[in-house]
């Protein structure tokens, strides 16, 4: 915009978008100065007229911060997820209440339209849905699995986890059950 300052376009750049980094550029005679409230939005500056190759190694720096930013946002929601989940072990002593939250904080993490926790059933020795989240948790509950069949079947009885990307390429995924369920299956994380 026409008129604005520097430092109001460095403002706007840093609420926009804050974890792209701001590389200042100066004259020789200007001190390298930051204006209150930009401390965190401006990564480096440079002295104009620019020298090439300080200008590569600050923009690949930038870069290198910029990712290892997303990367530390990232773990801090796992971290909040994990703390939210162990608050809900010790708020409650009805399982089901706590498996429901757990499920719900799992699906949030790992951002799933559905989510689902089989449970062997003692009587059946089937996989009987415990808890289900999800647009078609009502679906999912119905969902019983015969020990060995399917995905889920597979992994309890080998007792090894397992992440499908594309169900239609592993021949363990037991498609008849999808029009049942409501939804599409395109990949799964089993454990």
């Amino acid at each position: 915009k026409s008129g604005t300052e520097p430092r109001g376009l460095i403002a706007v750049a840093g609420q926009s978008e804050p974890t792209v980094p701001v590389i200042g550029l100066m004259t020789g005679d200007a001190s390298p100065v930051v204006p209150p409230g930009l401390g965190s939005a401006v990564y480096d500056f440079l002295l104009l007229p620019r020298d090439e190759e300080r200008l590569g190694l600050v923009i690949r720096n930038a870069l290198r911060w910029r990712e290892a930013s997303r990367v530390l946002h990232e773990k801090e929601a796992e971290l909040h997820t994990l703390d939210e989940v162990g608050r809900a072990i010790i708020s409650s002593l009805e399982l089901k209440t706590v498996l429901n939250i757990i499920m719900e904080k799992i699906r949030e993490l790992v951002q799933s339209e559905a989510w689902s926790l089989l449970l062997v059933d003692e009587k059946t020795g089937e996989l009987h849905c415990s808890v289900a989240v999800g647009e078609h948790a009502d679906n999912l509950r119905q969902f019983n699995v015969k020990f060995g069949e399917g995905v889920a079947g597979w992994v309890a009885r080998e007792g090894k986890p397992v992440v499908i990307h594309d169900v239609n390429e592993d021949p363990r995924f037991f498609n008849e059950r999808e029009t049942d369920l409501g939804f599409k299956t395109r990949s799964i994380l089993c454990a």
